[in-house]
């Protein structure tokens, strides 16, 4: 018997869309430094993909919420506190139309390449170098 595979079009179809962007590098504390520059990863929802996200963690919230009423004495905490958590995380991860998935960059204070952490989507924000600890301002090269 012959198994046909799945039909993939409705998974590419919503799947997130990954962007590299150079990025420069400079120090916050020591402007004298100079600029390196890295590569950063942008991933990008379509609705479809935003909504999506956003229904499994409000299920997620909702269920831990739906277990938190058998516990007794906390319910009166849980239940409310995840009732509007729900709300609110799912409204925000709807919101949420791009994000930094990480990347590399050399540091300007120490030259070692360092891990651009994850973080929500802008065209300017801030990481720690993982060697130095160095405070370090990440810009988009445009």
């Amino acid at each position: 018997m012959l198994v046909r595979p799945p039909d993939l079009r409705y998974k590419i179809d919503i799947m997130a869309t990954r962007t590299s962007f150079k990025v420069t590098i400079e120090s916050r504390d020591n402007r004298s430094l100079t600029k390196t520059f890295g590569e950063l990863t942008r991933l990008e929802w379509n609705a479809q993909e935003k909504l999506r996200n956003a229904a499994r963690i409000f299920l997620i919230l909702l269920g831990a919420m739906v277990v938190s009423i058998f516990i007794p004495m906390l319910h009166f905490i849980l239940v409310p506190t995840l009732l509007i958590a729900s709300f609110v995380v799912a409204l925000d991860k709807l919101k949420e139309a791009a994000r930094n998935d990480g990347g590399s960059a050399e540091c300007p204070k120490c030259h070692a390449t360092f891990v651009i952490q994850k973080s929500k989507w802008s065209d300017k924000f801030h990481d720690t170098c993982n060697h130095c600890r160095e405070d370090l301002e990440i810009h988009l090269v445009r």
